[in-house]
């Protein structure tokens, strides 16, 4: 067992200890981590939860654990599939009102008009 790490002594104890001893600069100093501590949430299932669905882990045939996603609706999608789906459509939505910078534009929106933004020039002169 290396010095600063004692079964006697909570590991909030043991490490201020250690650096009050004259040799303690030298030493490898471990704590234990806490056993209670949990880790970070996975993005997806919490996604999963938010949107009101549930959770479901299933195994694959190589026994790796899939997590799926049932909707309110009945609808069964896989979770990672689900949340980069609806992140990549937030993204596209930040994309678009980003893209109104032009101060007619907004004007326009805001009086609740609307707005074609189109890619070429080529194409305004077609419609």
């Amino acid at each position: 067992m290396l010095f600063g790490s004692s079964p006697h002594l909570p590991s909030s104890l043991s490490l201020p200890l250690a650096h009050s001893l004259p040799w303690s600069h030298s030493a490898l100093i471990m704590t234990h981590a806490d056993p209670c501590m949990v880790g970070m949430a996975n993005p997806a299932s919490t996604f999963c939860i938010q949107q009101g669905g549930t959770l479901e882990i299933r195994k694959d045939a190589e026994g790796n654990q899939i997590g799926f996603c049932k909707l309110p609706d009945g609808t069964v999608v896989e979770e990672w599939e689900f949340f980069r789906s609806k992140m990549e459509a937030e993204d596209q939505n930040d994309q678009v009102s980003i893209q109104l910078i032009d101060p007619a534009s907004e004007t326009s929106v805001q009086q609740a008009g609307t707005l074609d933004v189109r890619k070429e020039a080529k194409e305004a002169k077609e419609a």
